[in-house]
């Protein structure tokens, strides 16, 4: 088994097992696994942010499986990780039903630990538009700004705000910025005061993520996602919403603003 490092240049040779959308964002490590005639029989896709491995991208071509490929693949990103002299976390979060050979091979790995992480909603524009606004909702009091729009030092305020109620990583903000939609980053405000708010950026996989919802007026904040999802759907139109729910508190906002979906099981591998 040969391994090689796959960037820009090289991706056309091995797009039959690695989305490209991966190697365009440069924190990503891409390895490939080929045979003797140098043809993809697998990748591992990995990224290293805040001192901690998370595995993007795990694949092995379905006529290649059961040949140990994806066991390689894991040693190989070990190797390069005990090179370097540091030991990281390593994790990699998967749903059971994206593909079976993913979840087969993590929940029967024993270098790796796997179990329930949490629930994820993937939400149409058509269903969120379909939501009605809690009782006593005027649209005129919504005060809707694109975020991006905001004056430099109400936006940094907002961050602090975030980062001191809501426990935001700025550093985290900086990288989110890089895959963000601005025209659908959206806020509700009164003055320079922040009421409601809602990040969304693109996902390799088409869809778009609802990456952070902050809200002190559930109504406003129904109203952002509605309005947003007439965008969306003239935007994006074969695209849908993914709201990951991975504490108590974001499972119970979902539970409020998406009660008609059912969410999908997400799990998490960690060495």
């Amino acid at each position: 088994m040969n391994y090689v490092w796959v960037n820009k240049k090289s991706i056309d040779n091995f797009l039959d097992v690695l989305p490209q959308d991966l190697i365009e964002n440069p924190d990503n490590i891409c390895i490939c696994a080929c045979d003797d005639n140098g043809n993809g029989c697998g990748a591992i896709c990995y990224s290293l942010m805040d001192n901690q491995i998370d595995i993007l991208w795990l694949y092995t071509a379905r006529e290649k499986r059961r040949q140990g490929i994806a066991t390689a693949l894991l040693d190989k990103l070990f190797e390069i990780m005990s090179l370097s002299g540091e030991i990281y976390p390593v994790s990699a979060r998967f749903e059971p039903y994206s593909d079976e050979g993913v979840y087969s091979f993590f929940m029967s790995c024993s270098k790796m630990e796997t179990e329930f992480s949490h629930d994820r909603f993937y939400v149409s524009p058509k269903e969120v538009r379909g939501a009605k606004l809690p009782p006593g909702a005027d649209k005129d009091e919504f005060d809707k700004r694109e975020f991006f729009s905001l004056p430099e030092t109400v936006e940094q305020n907002i961050l602090l705000k975030l980062r001191k109620e809501q426990g935001f990583i700025i550093a985290d903000y900086r990288d989110f910025t890089a895959d963000a939609v601005p025209e659908l980053c959206r806020c509700i405000m009164r003055g320079d005061e922040l009421l409601d708010l809602i990040f969304i950026r693109k996902r390799p996989d088409g869809n778009l993520e609802l990456s952070f919802l902050y809200s002190e007026n559930s109504k406003g904040l129904m109203e952002l996602l509605t309005t947003t999802a007439w965008d969306i759907e003239e935007m994006f139109p074969n695209a849908k919403l993914v709201f990951d729910a991975v504490t108590e508190e974001s499972a119970a906002m979902a539970g409020k603003l998406f009660p008609w979906t059912v969410p999908v099981p997400v799990y998490e591998a960690q060495f």
